[in-house]
């Protein structure tokens, strides 16, 4: 649906408001792009480089495509991906009949900025493990002396330099233009990425605090902002948040953002897991929803089931409601992120390799499905119920060519039955239907010829 947005012959331009160096070449790639993919992350770099040396030069997309070797969807896929980790803005402005957008590249955080973020620390952190993590983190880290015992002898600045007068100070104001300078302000601090919190209910978390509790100073930025990180973070309901806020600020007018991290990770740590939330992308999107009516016949349930829960949510309910192991939960991931299938799509394919393969999900038998479903860009549930169904058929036509080609199973071997959804049982009963009467057809062909060579028969005898 990319194409509703954007197209080919659209125009756009690129600009930055900072130069990027080394150090942010580095964070972009161990820290950036093991969160947003390596497609992302060379489109950054290919905008950026053309942010550098373009000038501000407007180009249609379609140069765009050339320039990486990618379809139109890819690429508005992985912008999507830049704008939402906050390295990138969007603007468009429309121009007589076509669109012209404007791409802002943003500085991605310093190493240090990125390290103290309490989401995509962790998200990294369950991207590439502990000793990873650890490994990457003392990278960017720089080694520095105890300074316990020691005399501050550092001069101040008024120690070295001294104030000019408004006469001398006139030659330095001439050829300096301020307003053409820009600075990252206090205000835009730990704000890389935009966090609109939209399925967090702050105003209910207020109403239930108690009167004691400073609510002006939760509203303040970045308290707020920390607040929301935490509860999409952790999965923290309002009623349940504005619990752990009390406790923080019992004793307190000011809300201890760093003891607030730690009661709900110790909550975490006890319910849920020792290891970090996953990062996971939503349901379906609306857009590629096409069951929007009730549902009524077997099929479309199971296609309003599919476009209707995550994949985290499907594996619960094939466990009845057992913790999903990391290395399933691993699996899930690449075949969103890497493969980019849709929520909806991952649902169909899980399910039908649980069904197939002993309620085992592989990651090999995963990598190779998910390979085909992408080349051939399936988006929707429908299209994946209607590639599962021939890719069931192409099995079991093979397994048929081997059982009868020569290699029958021996007598009394027990032969496994895959145990199918409805929709591909269904599916399967339907071609074994239409086989039968296929079967039946011919057979009261061979009858009526069998019978009509009896009667030319009877008629050479009568007339000889």
């Amino acid at each position: 649906m990319h194409w509703k947005e954007l197209l080919p012959i659209d125009r756009y331009c690129v600009q930055m408001k900072d130069k990027l160096h080394d150090t942010d070449r580095d964070t972009l790639t161990l820290l950036y792009q093991p969160l947003i993919g390596s497609l992302a992350y060379s489109l950054y770099l290919t905008l950026w480089t053309e942010a550098e040396y373009g000038m501000g030069e407007e180009k249609q997309h379609q140069s765009l495509m050339v320039l990486t070797g990618r379809p139109l969807n890819e690429l508005f896929s992985e912008r999507k991906k830049l704008e939402a980790i906050g390295l990138m803005s969007t603007y468009r402005k429309k121009d007589v009949d076509e669109a012209v957008y404007i791409y802002d590249l943003k500085k991605p955080l310093t190493p240090d900025g990125f390290f103290r973020d309490g989401m995509l620390s962790v998200f990294l952190y369950n991207r590439l493990g502990k000793e990873q993590y650890r490994k990457i983190r003392n990278r960017f880290t720089l080694e520095r002396q105890d300074l316990d015992g020691t005399e501050n002898v550092t001069r101040s600045f008024d120690d070295v330099f001294q104030s000019l007068h408004q006469s001398e100070m006139i030659s330095y104001q001439e050829g300096l233009n301020v307003d053409h300078l820009s600075f990252r302000g206090e205000e835009e601090k730990g704000k890389a990425y935009d966090l609109k919190g939209k399925d967090f209910d702050f105003d209910l978390m207020l109403a239930n605090l108690p009167p004691f509790i400073n609510k002006q100073a939760l509203e303040k930025e970045p308290i707020k902002r920390t607040i929301t990180q935490l509860a999409f973070v952790y999965k923290v309901e309002p009623i349940e948040m504005s619990k752990f806020i009390q406790d923080t600020m019992i004793h307190d007018d000011q809300l201890d953002s760093e003891e607030l991290r730690k009661l709900i990770q110790r909550r975490y740590r006890m319910i849920y897991s020792q290891d970090p939330p996953s990062l996971a992308l939503r349901k379906q999107p609306e857009h590629l929803v096409s069951q929007k009516d009730t549902p009524t016949t077997e099929e479309e349930k199971m296609i309003h089931y599919y476009e209707t829960t995550s994949p985290m949510e499907l594996l619960e309910n094939r466990s009845e409601g057992a913790k999903v192991p990391p290395a399933d939960m691993k699996i899930v991931e690449n075949l969103m992120l890497d493969y980019h299938l849709q929520p909806g799509v991952v649902n169909v394919l899980i399910d039908y390799i649980l069904m197939v393969n002993d309620m085992k999900l592989t990651k090999g038998f995963a990598d190779k499905i998910a390979g085909q479903w992408s080349r051939k860009n399936i988006k929707t549930v429908k299209q994946a119920m209607g590639l599962a169904k021939q890719e069931h058929k192409n099995r079991r036509e093979v397994a048929e060519k081997q059982n009868y080609g020569g290699k029958r199973q021996t007598a009394g071997k027990q032969v496994r039955k895959e145990r199918l959804p409805k929709w591909l049982a269904q599916e399967k009963e339907n071609t074994k239907e239409k086989a039968s009467k296929k079967t039946e057809s011919q057979v009261d062909l061979d009858r009526e010829k069998e019978e009509l060579a009896k009667l030319m028969q009877q008629f050479e005898k009568d007339n000889t």
